[in-house]
């Protein structure tokens, strides 16, 4: 600790120091907290995910509004299923404890 620093702390009254001392250690805390979540990388994959789904919706919609022989329609669905088997695969996964409330929120719509 730099000299300033430790005579501005010993000036304040003990009661003070405490409370003082209490609030850094959490910041420090808290600070290497959301270092190690890395919450800021992880929104920007859901981010990027959720837009490769949306394409693969729209690439589906489309598909729907065209007729297409049995064929097409095939090759089409096998595009989609592989298409959604590589984007699953490069989600970032999800904690448990929000997958339990997307459930219990569904459960409670029906």
């Amino acid at each position: 600790m730099c000299s300033a620093t430790a005579a501005a702390f010993a000036a304040l009254k003990e009661e003070y120091q405490f409370w003082t001392a209490l609030i850094s250690a959490s910041a420090a805390i808290l600070s290497g907290m959301q270092t190690f979540m890395n919450q800021g990388q992880r929104a920007r994959e859901h981010k990027t995910v959720a837009a490769k789904f949306g394409e693969l919706g729209s690439l589906s919609e489309i598909a729907s509004l065209r007729p297409i022989d049995e064929t097409a329609g095939q090759s089409l669905l096998s595009e989609i299923q592989t298409k959604w088997a590589a984007i699953q695969a490069e989600a970032p996964t999800l904690r448990a404890s929000i997958i339990r409330q997307i459930e219990a929120e569904r459960a409670s719509m029906n």
